[in-house]
Order: C-alpha cells, then sequence, then structure tokens
C-alpha cells in the first residue's frame, strides 16, 4: 500500500513500515523464517513462510486472510497476475492458487 514497506524477517514475522520514517506500523508472526520478499496486489500482501504456508494479510492492518499449506519451505517470492498467487516450495512444486480464497488451482510438480 502507499507509503508502507514490507519486508520479511529471520524471526518468522513480516513487517509493515512507514516507508519515510520506518516505525513499524504493524507485524504478523508466522511459524518461521520469512525469506520470501512479499507480494501485493489489491490490497493484500502475499508472503511465503519456512512453516510451508503461504500467507494473505490485509496490507492496512496485517489481518490474515488465509494460509495454505504446501509440502515444503516457501522461500520464493509469491507473484500474482489475474487474480492468481503463484509460488514455488522447496517440495520442488509451483503452486496457483485462488488469491482471494487461497484454494488450490493448479499444482506443477517437478519430475525427478
Amino acid at each position: 500500500m502507499r507509503g508502507l514497506v514490507y519486508v520479511g524477517s529471520e524471526d518468522a514475522s513480516l513487517y509493515a513500515l512507514n516507508a519515510k520514517s520506518g516505525a513499524k506500523i504493524w507485524s504478523y508472526t508466522t511459524g518461521d523464517n520469512v525469506f520470501s520478499s512479499p507480494a501485493i496486489w489489491d490490497g493484500v500482501v502475499y508472503v511465503g513462510s519456512g512453516d510451508y504456508s503461504v500467507y494473505a494479510l490485509k496490507a492496512l492492518t496485517g489481518t490474515e486472510i488465509w494460509n495454505y499449506t504446501t509440502g515444503s519451505s516457501v522461500e520464493s517470492s509469491p507473484a500474482v497476475s489475474n487474480g492468481t498467487v503463484y509460488v514455488g516450495s522447496v517440495d520442488d512444486s509451483v503452486y496457483a492458487l485462488n488469491a482471494v480464497t487461497g484454494a488450490i488451482i493448479y499444482l506443477g510438480l517437478h519430475d525427478r
């Protein structure tokens, strides 16, 4: 959202900071490190976590909208296009999730 910066941390949290002052606006704690860079679409922040989950949070408040559990850590940064969140997981899969509901649309598995 305008005027905010979102950053993940090794303390298992995502932070929303005031872009000018650096003051913390809100934080959201996941179950593990947040190495993923967040994506923002339509007032929602999407981020992956080492706790195997992808989170959708209200950009202004940090309130959780939904989370989706993958098969392993989510260290890649989500991409959002046409209402779909795309994210890779350390389980060698790419997930396509409905950006509004978090429902799985497509699961692309890596062939080994």
